[in-house]
């Protein structure tokens, strides 16, 4: 049961990676901006479903039934009737509550994403909302705010680049976490 859900989130993290590469060729000028929001969408989705994904491992993990997970608190809940503790779980949880993790900034975006939009573009309405969060994690963690101007970069681009960003973290979280199910 436990190789079934990490093959779900090994397919989850690899369509996230093929939609962020897909969405960062460049089309022809009239389409490139539709090609390149759908594919941040898609890729969105698919980390989403990736996290949903290794919540089940992590469930199969502990020999808790995945059919009953389909969010954090379903797995709590589960975990609580055996009274089981999930130091994954915990990790999970504070990646997305540090707000210097990209992780922290997935549900929010895809939360926006999925608001009916106003009138005029969403796309830098959007781009503006994941710079306020960036800015609001760097100055929390007392780090400095290094400006890197980069004129030539849409904001398409910039979401797609903040969607590899949230990649490369659950990617590296789910391969940290899956070295502690191992040793149980």
């Amino acid at each position: 049961m436990i190789e079934t859900q990490r093959s779900r989130v090994n397919q989850k993290l690899y369509q996230a990676r093929l939609f962020i590469e897909a969405g960062q060729e460049f089309r022809e000028e009239l389409t490139r901006v539709a090609w390149q929001q759908a594919c941040h969408e898609a890729a969105l989705n698919a980390l989403e479903s990736a996290q949903l994904a290794f919540l089940r491992e992590i469930a199969a993990a502990y020999r808790l039934n995945p059919q009953l997970v389909n969010s954090q608190e379903d797995l709590q809940r589960e975990a609580a009737k055996r009274e089981q503790q999930l130091p994954e779980l915990v990790r999970l949880q504070a990646a997305q509550q540090d707000l210097t993790n990209p992780l922290s900034r997935l549900t929010a975006t895809l939360d926006f994403m999925r608001r009916a939009p106003l009138a005029g573009s969403a796309v830098p309405e959007a781009v503006a909302v994941q710079e306020e969060v960036a800015v609001a994690a760097l100055e929390a963690s007392g780090n400095i705010l290094l400006v890197n101007v980069q004129e030539s970069s849409s904001p398409e681009m910039q979401q797609l680049a903040d969607a590899r960003g949230m990649h490369l973290a659950l990617k590296s979280l789910v391969e940290e976490l899956r070295e502690g199910l191992r040793e149980d």
